[in-house]
């Protein structure tokens, strides 16, 4: 039988959200937030990406006491009234309420957000990458100005980050305040996902959404070279899992849903393999003489890859509504708005009740992944 170690809330170093990107189900990340916050589970880094590098930009750049009221306000700046006086009472009706709701985004775009290009990009022949799109995001550039203290977010109260991707190399790169000093610049950057928004130029590079390669920031934590006792809330919004398409659009809404669910399973199940590693390393070190112990690669190898934290990460897997279309990350009315919202609140509340996090951790591995869906707790030894 393993040999665990008892987690306690007061053995937490760090506490960490992860924010994937996702549109507008990104309101359910303010829900999760909401509920944890509430009971004092206040973040020390914020990682994001898309929608959640806006989530997260709010959040770093207010005080505790406002954050609530600020990401509030951005989503009730940006959700839209759609048929105003009528409510749909099933699945069908609910089905065309949203396709309309969609479709009005992709015509008008959205408040606070964004608005059509007036060139149309098709015919562009010799334009450059930020110029090329459907829509620009001067919106939402007042947006973040108006609802974030860039001082506050770049003062190192709290660490923040954000996820893009360099154009031309199409490598990952991720601008963090611990090395960079953060502008609506990057925010943008990290939201421009092609061909909807143009890519953003930084330092004479361009940069598109980094969700084009990873929706799920979490290699930020998994390679932070400072080790400590983390605690990490990552809020997903593309379910991993699904049922097999009946229509067409159930065919795209499930193609999205893996291809932006991303790939943050295989990156934890690398970092369990990188960790037990470390740790076998470790044991291997502490069986060596202590002359062999003492030259100088050998304690270089140790001092490098030996850590001895405790890690867990409780993943919240927003589950969509049948009546959500393919469509659902532009659908942006205020009654889906409003339900997700009230749908991350109630999957942090049952997560609360559980924490599953201050249970006993395997001592060989020191990790643990948890994962809050749709009413069920589950941990995971993967």
């Amino acid at each position: 039988m393993r040999n665990k170690v008892k987690a306690s809330k007061k053995s937490i170093e760090r506490i960490a959200y992860v924010f994937q990107g996702g549109g507008a189900l990104g309101a359910y990340q303010l829900g999760i937030f909401k509920a944890l916050s509430e009971n004092e589970y206040h973040p020390d880094w914020v990682i994001g990406t898309s929608i959640g590098s806006i989530n997260g930009a709010i959040i770093a750049g207010n005080k505790p006491e406002n954050r609530i009221t600020r990401l509030q306000e951005f989503w009730d700046l940006v959700s839209r009234v759609v048929l105003p006086g009528f409510t749909p009472h099933d699945d069908q009706t609910r089905q065309w309420f949203n396709y309309i709701s969609a479709q009005s985004s992709l015509l008008f775009g959205q408040p606070g957000m964004f608005s059509p290009r007036v060139k149309n990009p098709l015919l562009e022949t010799n334009g450059s990458a930020d110029t090329i799109s459907y829509y620009v995001a001067t919106p939402l550039r007042k947006t973040l100005e108006n609802l974030v203290d860039w001082d506050l977010l770049n003062s190192g109260k709290l660490r923040f980050s954000v996820g893009a991707v360099e154009v031309q190399k199409g490598k990952a790169v991720f601008f963090d305040t611990n090395k960079h000093t953060l502008t609506p610049d990057h925010i943008l950057a990290s939201c421009a996902l092609p061909p909807a928004f143009a890519a953003v130029k930084i330092d004479n590079e361009y940069f598109w959404d980094g969700g084009v390669l990873s929706n799920t920031p979490v290699q930020a934590i998994i390679n932070d070279s400072h080790h400590v006792n983390t605690l990490c809330f990552m809020a997903n919004l593309f379910d991993s899992f699904g049922l097999n398409p009946k229509t067409l659009d159930d065919v795209m809404k499930r193609y999205k849903d893996i291809m932006y669910s991303s790939q943050d399973r295989m990156h934890l199940q690398s970092f369990l393999e990188i960790l037990r590693l470390r740790r076998e390393i470790n044991f291997l070190y502490q069986k060596m003489p202590e002359e062999i112990q003492k030259q100088a690669d050998v304690k270089k190898i140790y001092e490098n890859e030996c850590i001895d934290t405790m890690m867990h990460f409780v993943r919240f897997l927003y589950t969509a509504p049948h009546s959500e279309l393919s469509s659902k990350d532009f659908e942006f009315s205020t009654l889906s708005i409003e339900e997700r919202i009230n749908a991350g609140f109630k999957d942090g509340l049952i997560a609360l009740e559980k924490s599953p996090w201050l249970d006993p951790v395997a001592a060989d591995i020191g990790v643990a992944i948890h994962e809050i869906c749709s009413h069920a707790t589950v941990s995971a030894p993967w």
